[in-house]
């Protein structure tokens, strides 16, 4: 009987399993979709092209507060893309009824993947709905860049600024750009905006007449610093100088170095047992020996290593982690060697509202870097760009520009399709390299075994002011 029992509730069970089944089955089949109304385009892509590898990565802004939607690529494609057969596909919020792409007189009904013409400014697109009751219109603009962003464009502003052979050296100031030049028996001034008006020049007062020029520095603030003979000199407008007596401190004074973390730096000898020091100091106060640092050479890893004390490139800048940096590459020692130093100098802040400077030689993981003197640093484009050197204290460099993107570690080659000087542009060292306000790149003059050069070069980076 209980066997019975249960058979029965089973095959109940099943019967009912069976009539919902069906019964939803029913009702799926009766179920009639709502065609949409609909005419929203999301996206439009362009398919990979080989010859322009650029293509692909076009990202479209579509802007629906105009009766006729605007669709463009804010970021230009790469100048020299052809447009006029690309592989597209349009993308909806949901299903439309159809789509028709108008350039000029060509209509074509969208499908996927079609090859189109974006020549036309602008393109148009007209968009139905599914349920045939509703269109929208799209203006397509697919912009290219008419000329290359990365390219540097070089012309020469002056053949001959100055006579005779000298030692240039070129500062920046509120707008102006600062050339000192040195013939071995006076040192003068020019002073220039752009780089092709030029005042000057004029004569030096206060200075001694053969003062080395080339470390001549700019503080922080509004003034120009030069050390020689335990003496300091400050300008506040480059030209007038006066001098302060230093004879008494316990260290000499060897040469300016920079302004850094909101200080005047140096570099100085202690008189007791001649090690080399960094002395700072704030705008309008003295020189003192920075002791958080202590002796230059306690951060020696190398026995062979050695600090400069002239002919070396000096730069500061706020590197691409937010933090200040300072780089001291090249130079001569004390006993006249040539080194391949890139000494970097940077504030770490710590959690107490304090910090410390860390003092780092780059060399030491690569030593094949070469040897360079009289090279000019300045930082452009979050790149550091070094132009001209004597490398190995004999040879020209015959690359008269190279760049770092990773803060000195690394040098490269620039790519000469996008920043090559020109043909007339002779490789040298001892130039002046500087920065105008409009960021453009002055390089003035220099020299080689056979030349001096007087000569001034101005270049821009096409997308520099670019927004």
């Amino acid at each position: 009987m209980d066997y019975q029992k249960h058979t029965f509730r089973l095959l109940l069970a099943v019967f009912f399993t069976v009539l919902t089944v069906a019964f939803a089955g029913c009702n799926k089949d009766n179920e009639t979709k709502t065609p949409s109304s609909e005419t929203k385009l999301t996206s439009i892509v362009f398919a990979k092209n080989d010859s322009f590898p650029g293509l692909s990565n076009a990202s479209f802004t579509i802007d629906f507060s105009h009766d006729t939607a605007l669709v463009y690529n804010e970021d230009s494609l790469p100048v020299g893309t052809h447009i006029d057969s690309v592989v597209a596909t349009f993308y909806f919020s949901t299903t439309i009824g159809y789509a028709r792409f108008i350039s000029d007189t060509d209509t074509v009904l969208i499908r996927s993947n079609d090859t189109l013409n974006f020549m036309p400014r602008p393109c148009h697109l007209y968009v139905m709905s599914e349920d045939m009751k509703h269109d929208r219109h799209y203006d397509i603009y697919v912009n290219v860049h008419t000329v290359d962003p990365d390219l540097y464009v070089w012309s020469q502003t002056r053949e001959k600024l100055f006579d005779g052979n000298c030692d240039v050296h070129a500062e920046s100031l509120s707008g102006l750009i600062y050339l000192y030049t040195q013939d071995g028996i006076n040192a003068r001034l020019y002073r220039t905006r752009d780089g092709e008006k030029w005042w000057g020049p004029v004569s030096l007062i206060g200075l001694p007449r053969g003062a080395n020029i080339r470390q001549i520095t700019r503080g922080p603030g509004s003034y120009f610093y030069y050390a020689e003979a335990n003496r300091l000199y400050r300008s506040v407008e480059g030209a007038t100088w006066l001098s302060e007596d230093y004879s008494g401190e316990d260290f000499t004074l060897v040469s300016m170095l920079f302004a850094y973390n909101d200080s005047v730096w140096a570099l100085v000898r202690d008189k007791a047992d001649e090690r080399l020091w960094f002395a700072t100091m704030e705008e309008g106060g003295r020189l003192k020996k920075q002791q958080q640092i202590g002796p230059i050479d306690t951060h020696f890893h190398l026995l062979t290593e050695a600090f400069p004390v002239s002919d070396f490139s000096a730069l500061t800048f706020l590197g691409k982690t937010g933090r200040k940096r300072a780089m001291i590459v090249g130079g001569f020692d004390e006993d006249g060697t040539a080194l391949n130093c890139r000494w970097n100098l940077e504030w770490i802040d710590t959690d107490d509202d304090e910090g410390y400077y860390r003092l780092e030689n780059f060399s030491i993981e690569q030593p094949e870097f070469s040897a360079i003197t009289g090279a000019a640093m300045i930082w452009y484009d979050e790149k550091i760009l070094l132009f001209g050197a004597l490398e190995n204290g004999t040879d020209i460099t015959p690359y008269p520009v190279l760049e770092s993107y990773d803060e000195g570690m690394n040098w490269n080659l620039p790519d000469s399709a996008q920043n090559m000087l020109p043909e007339g542009y002779a490789a040298r060292q001892r130039l002046a390299a500087v920065e105008t306000e409009d960021h453009a790149i002055l390089l003035i003059g220099g020299q080689n075994r056979t030349t001096t050069f007087a000569d001034v070069w101005r270049g821009k980076k096409n997308s520099i002011d670019w927004d």
